[in-house]
């Protein structure tokens, strides 16, 4: 009874082991895609025209993005995140905040020469910009008191742009940006953003 209940245990095993490793082995299977954040830390330089005035704007950013973490020949290209820029007030320029949801293309499935990945990246958002307010040395003191400092207005913005990102380390890069800042502020302004800074991969 003994043996009889060991041989039937053993059939039962080696039946199962093939099943098991089938399973681990399912061609059918999708990858699994390790989907890790990249923070980028940048300086950017923009030219910002206003009342027929162009001002040249430099500043910091920073932006957030993770893998799609899926299958397919552009999901697994594609990362989306947010992004943040402010350019400091110098002077009378004016000061400028830039924020929104970003997404990136990697235009080949491997880095070309194993190291560069062009980007196509597309953002939407909105702009703040702060601006001083002109005071006439003509204007009665109570009137002045009254103005504000500073006018500030925000504005729904579209960033469409091309890049690139050089890998120095697995975890660690080199990104660059060209970038158009289409904001709706009495109609499509154009104003162009290149930047430029590091891509750590977490």
């Amino acid at each position: 009874m003994r043996l009889s209940l060991v041989t039937i245990l053993a059939v039962a095993a080696a039946a199962a082991a093939p099943d098991a490793g089938a399973q681990a082995r399912d061609p059918y299977a999708p990858p699994r895609v390790e989907a890790r954040p990249s923070f980028e830390y940048f300086v950017a330089r923009s030219r910002l025209e206003r009342g027929g005035t162009a001002s040249r704007l430099d500043g910091v950013g920073g932006r957030v993005l993770w893998p799609l973490g899926t299958t397919g020949p552009l999901l697994s290209r594609m990362a989306v995140g947010g992004y943040l820029t402010h350019a400091d007030e110098a002077g009378a320029e004016p000061d400028m905040w830039h924020y929104g949801v970003q997404a990136d293309l990697r235009l080949s499935p491997s880095p070309l020469a194993g190291r560069v990945e062009p980007l196509l990246s597309l953002g939407v958002g909105a702009v703040r910009v702060e601006e001083p307010v002109a005071r006439s040395l003509l204007a009665r003191p109570e009137a002045l008191d009254r103005l504000p400092a500073v006018r500030a207005r925000t504005d729904p913005s579209l960033v469409p742009g091309v890049g690139a990102r050089l890998r120095l380390l697995p975890w660690l890069g080199f990104r660059g940006d060209v970038r158009m800042l289409v904001d709706f502020r009495d109609g499509a302004r154009r104003d162009l953003e290149v930047a430029g800074g590091l891509s750590i991969t977490a």
